[in-house]
């Protein structure tokens, strides 16, 4: 599991950025919550896909060549898990190591204003820590995703030859099953990090959950375009108060002095307790 540990042990730059519209902003800065959504019901519907068909593929792969009747029959059981992911709840936030990225705007903010909300990723690790959230980056090479399935199937088929020394006959099922649930976990995991190469520019990093029961009691819902969208409730302010923000940038706006102005307006010393720059877009607008 040595690539996979490197990817989940990575560190963050300071600061990571959010891109929103006004309605985001302020939600966000009124209430000290982030509204993480429910991966299923993202704007992008390959979300978990990709990561299910490379598994299948590299258990297909592995099937084919292996002649040990039982480690075929824990992969067997792997390719099942992997479909049921569409019944485990995951929670999401997208952060990018990009401050002001033209696509960003365009994905996540209105034609006439948007921010991209900066905030401390060292504070973020800490507060998401008490929600069982965790913060990693996102993996668009194909080989390096490639290797994150590979190794997360071979640490589990090497937990089976150790774990049959020990096993009675009657109990190797349950071992099976055992095994199958833990992978499942740790697919879990790492699925949610594994996204099209086309999207590699926006560096994203994300906080996600571990599975959560869709009766949780910080889960809610929002109206969506088509259907109602369950996210989860991540407060990230500390005991005092504080939203560890440290930047804004005003999006590509016709208003931006104005817009600047507003925003300082709203974080201020007085409220917040730390000081953050608030400065505009080097995107010109353009209307788009």
């Amino acid at each position: 599991m040595n690539f996979t540990n490197q990817i989940f042990s990575k560190k963050p730059q300071q600061t990571l950025f959010h891109y929103t519209n006004q309605s985001g902003l302020l939600g966000i800065v009124k209430s000290g919550n982030l509204w993480a959504t429910n991966i299923h019901y993202l704007n992008d519907y390959n979300e978990f896909a990709l990561a299910r068909r490379l598994a299948e593929d590299e258990i297909n792969n592995q099937l084919s060549q292996l002649t040990d009747e039982l480690k075929k029959k824990l992969l067997e059981l792997f390719k099942r898990k992997i479909f049921s992911v569409q019944r485990t709840h995951i929670y999401l936030f997208s952060l990018s190591e990009e401050p002001d990225l033209l696509s960003q705007w365009m994905s996540y903010t209105s034609k006439t204003g948007g921010f991209s909300i900066g905030f401390e990723s060292q504070y973020i690790q800490k507060s998401i820590h008490n929600h069982n959230f965790f913060l990693a980056p996102c993996v668009y090479r194909r080989e390096n995703q490639e290797v994150l399935i590979k190794e997360l199937l071979d640490e589990k088929l090497t937990l089976l030859e150790k774990s049959l020394e020990d096993t009675y006959e009657d109990d190797i099922e349950n071992l099976l099953s055992e095994l199958s649930n833990k992978f499942q976990k740790s697919f879990v995991r790492v699925a949610p990090i594994i996204k099209d190469g086309s999207f590699s520019e926006e560096k994203e990093w994300r906080i996600i959950s571990e599975p959560i029961f869709i009766d949780n009691q910080f889960v809610n819902f929002r109206t969506g375009k088509s259907m109602i969208i369950p996210y989860f409730k991540l407060n990230i302010k500390n005991e005092k108060g504080i939203i560890p923000i440290n930047e804004i940038i005003v999006g590509p706006t016709p208003h931006g002095e104005l817009s600047v102005n507003s925003v300082s307006g709203l974080i201020n010393e007085k409220c917040y307790g730390t000081y953050c720059q608030i400065t505009k877009s080097q995107i010109p607008y353009r209307g788009w």
